[in-house]
């Protein structure tokens, strides 16, 4: 259109006695046939012409700002959208933890990421009794549920405690299997042996001084805080198909 425009100017003078006149017949515009095409019958850009041109540049201004709003919207959305990065574990300490979504998993005393982390059946374990906290293995100084609940620190508990984790942790198997993912610490068949023996465990101080006696029948075991990795199943794999093909480790 600036090119219309300017050979128009070009053309046509104006004569402050006569108005607008042109230059003398059969002068070179330096125009083509389809440029021709859109000035009017005096040489100058038609009003279809210009309408025409005015609508394109409409058009491209609208698609321009449309692009622009919704690359906008997709850069709040991102910036907005909480990390959907998957961990294989929790980091080795509770701040990173916390900073990959994970949970503090009260069976196993141990942060889970979100894959292996068992919501409802933590809520079980945690109302399944009033459990007990010590800071000592000798039972001389209690912590509450709210501080044990943290993560924070390893702690000791009771005798029944560890029998009650271990019956839970077969629970705990059993669903992770359906759900796709395992922690690898539960998947381990020494710990299955070990719990196997453990719930049926009635003697006095286990070898090694992992167990204390307090009182007459209160046992105390250690309750160290781990941060086991979070093992995808292979697909198609349930509870029963993995038990057929495995063998004790």
């Amino acid at each position: 259109m600036s090119r219309h425009i300017q050979a128009w100017k070009e053309r046509w003078t104006y004569n402050p006695l006569g108005g607008v006149a042109s230059p003398e017949d059969g002068a070179d515009d330096g125009l083509d046939a389809s440029e021709k095409a859109q000035l009017d019958s005096e040489g100058r850009p038609s009003l279809q012409s210009l309408n025409a041109r005015n609508i394109l540049a409409q058009r491209l201004w609208w698609i321009a700002g449309f692009l622009s709003l919704l690359a906008f919207i997709i850069a709040l959305v991102r910036f907005l959208t909480p990390s959907t990065k998957v961990w294989s574990s929790c980091g080795g300490d509770p701040a990173t933890a916390r900073a990959r979504g994970c949970q503090f998993d009260v069976i196993n005393f141990a942060w889970q990421t979100r894959e292996c982390f068992d919501a409802a059946l933590v809520a079980e374990f945690a109302e399944l009794e009033p459990w007990t906290f010590w800071l000592t293995p000798h039972g001389n100084e209690t912590v509450s549920h709210e501080v044990a609940y943290r993560g924070e620190r390893s702690l000791w508990t009771t005798h029944r405690h560890h029998q009650k984790h271990c019956m839970w942790s077969y629970r705990k198997m059993h669903r992770a299997y359906e759900a796709g993912f395992i922690e690898k610490h539960l998947r381990e068949y020494s710990h299955t042996l070990h719990c196997s023996e453990y719930v049926l465990w009635e003697g006095e101080e286990e070898e090694g001084g992992r167990f204390f006696t307090v009182g007459e029948d209160r046992h105390l075991t250690f309750l160290n805080i781990v941060y086991p990795v979070c093992e995808r199943l292979r697909q198609g794999s349930t509870a029963s198909a993995w038990w057929k093909g495995a063998a004790p480790r």
